[in-house]
């Protein structure tokens, strides 16, 4: 009986979820807002123009959108082109289309490749029960808001989702094809730069780190190159600029940003935020090293390479909360190393209600100065619960702790 009031409130609660998404995506401002800037960014290419020139970029939104409201300015103007030319230049054949159709067959494209990635980590690592568990725990985070913000705004995440869980599946028979597919990564480096190390450590101890390194050197020169070619030397240059003169533009600042940068870039200096950043790049490679050395079986690296999967994305200095789409592997293996008693249990429960809760603030546009760090709690939460299930070696094998 208890069993049956479960699925229902859960079929209930999934079923209102997907109810206020749809009518999120219907009405709300901010349905494809990320997505319309690198439309805009596209537009600016495609004239000759420097996307990365936030004064560029506004003019142009200003003539595609029109807002009509201060507020509206505003937003436009807090959210510049950040990401790297490969993702305007894809746009480029699109430009003059009009940019709601383009969002509409964007987000299906990003759902599907959410999907995608969730069979493959089922492949991969696979649970060992019964398929109607992985269609619950699979839906459980395709419709997690985590999954849902990237899609609402347009932003590329889950695609990257598709390329790191890719290369894992491909890195041990096909390091070439793996090594190439992260290169995917330059769309962001900030985010993907932490990933494509963790496989490279991985084809590292499989004896494959040379044909990988050469697969993502190859996907590399090619984007680069093609950045190059189509839009310039010049604004490959000034992409890179940006990148290193991190906290220069105000998307760092942002108030939901999901990495720990978000407790000191709002008021640090600009040269003490980034030792704050390399200090806290370093901390995450001496830890990961250190785990790395007490990771002995295929169980204790797939624990390592979440930890540190999670780990990273506190480290690195600019996440949002859609950029966690990157932890659906880590949801996925706590999922799956259950069950979870006493104090493990209610932190378990937090996890849970901060992941689905959270996040929401984002999609809502409660972005108060009052929740700045908010957004790294689920992270906090998450890689606190990685840490219970490290497996410890027991008589000369190794085993999940009780």
């Amino acid at each position: 009986m208890r069993a049956r009031l479960v699925r229902i409130g859960s079929l209930l609660g999934v079923t209102l979820v997907l109810a206020f998404y749809a009518e999120a995506l219907a009405h709300a401002p901010a349905t494809g807002q990320d997505l319309r800037t690198f439309y805009a960014a596209a537009v600016v290419l495609r004239h000759g123009g420097d996307p990365y020139d936030p004064r560029q970029l506004a003019r142009w939104e200003e003539r595609l959108y029109r807002p009509t409201t201060a507020a509206g300015r505003t937003a436009l103007a807090e959210n510049p082109y950040v990401q790297g030319p490969p993702l305007a230049i894809a746009l480029l054949p699109l430009v003059g289309q009009p940019v709601g159709l383009i969002y509409r067959g964007w987000a299906i494209i990003l759902a599907l490749a959410a999907a995608v990635a969730l069979a493959l980590s089922a492949r991969l690592w696979p649970m060992g029960a019964s398929g109607s568990r992985f269609l619950r725990y699979a839906g459980l985070l395709l419709v997690s808001p985590i999954t849902f913000v990237g899609v609402f705004l347009g932003q590329p995440d889950a695609i990257l989702l598709l390329a790191f869980v890719g290369a894992l599946t491909l890195y041990r028979r096909y390091p070439l094809a793996a090594g190439a597919l992260v290169a995917l990564g330059l769309v962001k480096p900030q985010i993907m730069a932490g990933p494509l190390l963790l496989v490279a450590a991985l084809a590292w101890r499989e004896g494959r780190i040379f044909r990988y390194i050469a697969g993502l050197l190859l996907g590399c020169c090619v984007l680069l190159g093609a950045s190059a070619a189509i839009a310039g030397p010049a604004i490959v240059r000034e992409w890179a600029r940006g990148l290193t003169g991190f906290g220069a533009t105000t998307v760092y600042a942002q108030v939901d940003v999901s990495s720990l940068s978000t407790l000191y870039v709002g008021w640090a200096p600009h040269a003490l935020a980034v030792i704050c950043v390399v200090v806290g790049l370093g901390a995450w490679a001496a830890l990961s090293v250190g785990l790395w050395t007490t990771a002995r079986c295929d169980e204790g690296r797939r624990w390592w390479l979440m930890t540190a999967l999670t780990l990273w994305l506190l480290a690195t200095p600019y996440a949002h909360p859609h950029d966690d789409a990157l932890l659906l592997p880590a949801v996925w293996y706590l999922l799956d190393h259950g069950p979870y008693k006493g104090a493990t249990r209610l932190l378990a429960l937090l996890t849970l209600l901060a992941w689905w809760l959270l996040p929401m603030t984002s999609v809502l546009g409660l972005r108060p100065p009052i929740v700045r760090g908010l957004g790294i709690v689920p992270i906090l939460l998450l890689a606190a619960l990685l840490m219970t299930r490290r497996p410890v070696p027991r008589s000369g094998y190794w085993s999940l702790p009780e």
